[in-house]
């Protein structure tokens, strides 16, 4: 009973979150989508010619 106790507040806490710390709760996926994203802009400014 006390571990779905523990679901249910950390489920409440977790909705009352502001995305910043949402995103800290996960840092080494926030890291990986921050370099795809550099990446997959940085090719597409390549194959349009831009750099």
């Amino acid at each position: 009973m006390r571990n779905k106790e523990n679901v249910e507040t950390f489920r409440d806490e977790y909705a009352q979150m502001a995305i910043h710390e949402k995103a800290m709760e996960n840092t080494p996926l926030v890291g990986a989508v921050v370099v795809a994203t550099l990446l997959l802009l940085g090719g597409i400014l390549i194959v349009s010619g831009v750099i």
